[in-house]
């Protein structure tokens, strides 16, 4: 939605891939906030990634928080195995900026014979930036699983006239 001075926009919903056109006269001190609706995706690596996944909302790219998810300081990360189905959230999370948000995962511990031994471990997904987080693309049972979507940063498409 589109929000001019903290009323919607008289001009209507803006649509998804398409531009929206904003006519009115224009004062010092207006604000403009675009919601945008944006749904978590598990992101499939690439290159040296590849067969991994990474936990994205719109742009925000999140990664595991050891402190936050209460894990053996001794545990290598590069070896877990999440469950992309189990993802749960976002949560509110306040520990980086105002209005953050975090989701947690099940994982298997490394050696685990997934899917069919029980996962062992709850990981918190945070916000990139946030200092803590120390791994941000983990192994998967199937890297080719439907649900999993493309890089589009990584994917050129030819541009056209809009």
């Amino acid at each position: 939605s589109l929000i001019i001075n903290g009323e919607e926009s008289p001009s209507g919903q803006a649509k998804s891939g398409s531009i929206h056109r904003l006519e009115r006269t224009w004062r010092d001190g207006d604000r403009i906030r675009l919601q945008l609706a944006m749904k978590p995706r598990w992101v499939k690596g690439r290159q040296s990634q590849a067969g991994r996944v990474a936990l994205m909302m719109g742009p925000r790219v999140f990664g595991v928080d050891r402190t936050g998810s209460e894990l053996d300081p001794d545990l290598d990360l590069r070896l877990v195995t999440i469950d992309p189905e189990s993802l749960e959230g976002p949560f509110e999370d306040n520990s980086l900026r105002e209005g953050g948000v975090a989701f947690t995962v099940e994982a298997w511990k490394p050696g685990e014979f997934y899917p069919m031994a029980k996962k062992g471990l709850t990981l918190r997904f945070v916000e990139y930036p946030n200092p803590e987080v120390e791994m941000v693309y983990f192994k998967i049972p199937n890297p080719e699983d439907d649900g999993l979507v493309e890089d589009e940063l990584a994917v050129v498409e030819k541009m056209t006239d809009l």
